[in-house]
């Protein structure tokens, strides 16, 4: 096989006279292929991308291609971004992702048509203040990094509408970012952030906030000023209590809050009426306000891992729930009114103290998984049998001694479990060797 240094003009100039303007627009520099001198085809190129090709250099060529518009120099091993970037004028597309770079020229500003820059998995500590020079950026990706701090500059940054910040050092929610007022996406997940600046209220327009993994104690009021939030994630952190405020998150549907320390939920989140799926699980809390069943739209209620004793009767209001997930807690029965969730495909409450449950579990027609496993339950309704979707039977470490169904009664059922318990009609129930239990 034949390795070229260099390739001729001429041949070159071939190529493009014969290539469609796609064709040229994505032509890919091979590792093996180095030019010398450019032709006046590729110093039109507007679009090239060398990613995977251990360069561990800026190429020199690209001096020469100031008509680029998109350039992607990923994958590579470049340590370090010359200041003859700012040749780069027309550049609207920059991804320098996955290299070993520490710093950025403060020529970085100069690239003013920027619109998107991606510089995930780097090593940078620092970026240059010139970077508020960036003035037509839109999407910002510079996760995986080893920033403690962005540029106070940052806040010219008035057309940013996605930053993503994510596995970096921050310890601080900087105001500055919050002038960025047409941001709609935030993802500042696995940081060390300890608390949010009240002028969080001026990002209006934010729509998405993952937050997760990081170390708040609590969020502050003005967080219901966010009223076009859609998706609010604050999992793995250290709050204790939610601020009544988040009432007003009135286009909110998704609330995570899993693995904090949660003791009392405030009565105003029954407010939060678009909410489809909130998930409480891992946290502290003892009690289930009334309120929930404000929240008609709650498709997935996940409440495991905590410190729950009764269902309330208002969580029966959530007629469109699909899935409820309260396993892990201290709920002693199962009460009447359950079969107002007519629409409920998962019902997981095992590993509770569970010792009755109502005849009203078995009008949940829609019913596919039942998991009832390491409770107390020394008697089971008949009207279990009635549940004709169920697919998933989980009964093992109860007190159960006669089951009031048989399989039959399931058609579609793929697994039932009942070991560990002292029943004595295992015959009558089984009149298959197909199910496991």
């Amino acid at each position: 096989m034949v390795k070229f240094t260099s390739l001729p003009n001429e041949i070159l100039d071939a190529i493009y006279s014969y290539s469609d303007e796609e064709t040229q627009n994505n032509l890919r520099v091979s590792y093996n292929v180095f030019l010398t001198k450019p032709s006046n085809k590729l110093l039109s190129l507007k679009k090239k991308s060398i990613i995977n090709k251990d360069k561990e250099e800026f190429p020199e060529i690209f001096k020469e291609l100031k008509n680029l518009e998109f350039l992607d120099l990923s994958i590579n091993k470049i340590k370090v971004i010359p200041s003859s970037i700012q040749n780069f004028k027309n550049l609207e597309y920059l991804s320098l992702v996955n290299n070993n770079f520490e710093y950025l020229p403060a020529e970085i500003g100069k690239l003013t048509n920027l619109k998107t820059l991606n510089l995930n998995k780097n090593h940078l500590k620092s970026l240059p203040e010139e970077f508020g020079n960036l003035t037509n950026l839109e999407k910002l990706n510079i996760e995986g990094n080893q920033l403690t701090v962005l540029p106070n500059s940052i806040q010219n940054l008035k057309k940013l509408e996605f930053i993503n910040l994510r596995h970096n050092k921050f310890k601080y929610f900087q105001t500055s970012l919050t002038f960025c007022i047409n941001l709609n996406r935030i993802l500042f997940n696995d940081n060390e952030l300890v608390t949010l600046p009240s002028s969080i209220g001026n990002l209006k327009s934010l729509t998405i906030l993952n937050l997760n993994n990081n170390n708040l104690q609590s969020l502050c009021s003005e967080i219901g000023e966010l009223t076009n939030l859609q998706n609010l994630s604050v999992a793995n952190n250290n709050l204790q209590i939610l601020p009544k405020e988040i009432s007003h998150l009135s286009n909110l549907t998704h609330l995570i809050l899993n693995k904090n320390k949660i003791e009392i939920l405030p009565i105003e989140i029954g407010d939060l009426i678009n909410v489809t799926d909130l998930d409480l699980n891992y946290n502290k809390i003892k009690e289930i306000p009334e309120e929930i069943g404000h929240m008609t739209n709650l498709k997935n209620l996940v409440l495991s891992n905590n410190l729950i004793e009764k269902i309330p009767c208002g969580l029966f209001l959530l007629s469109n729930l699909i899935g409820l997930d309260l396993q892990y807690n201290k709920i002693k029965s199962v009460p009447e009114g359950i079969n107002q969730l007519t629409y409920l495909k998962r019902l997981n409450v095992y590993n509770n103290e569970i010792e009755d449950i109502s005849m009203d579990i078995g009008e949940l027609n829609n019913l596919c998984q039942l998991c009832l496993q390491h409770n107390k339950i020394k008697e089971l309704p008949r009207s279990i049998g009635n549940l004709t979707k169920l697919q998933l039977l989980e009964l093992q470490y109860n007190e159960i001694e006669k089951l009031p169904f048989n399989v039959y009664h399931f058609p579609d059922i793929q697994h039932i479990d009942l070991s560990n318990n002292p029943y004595d009609n295992i015959g009558s129930v089984f009149n298959t060797n197909d199910y496991l239990f």
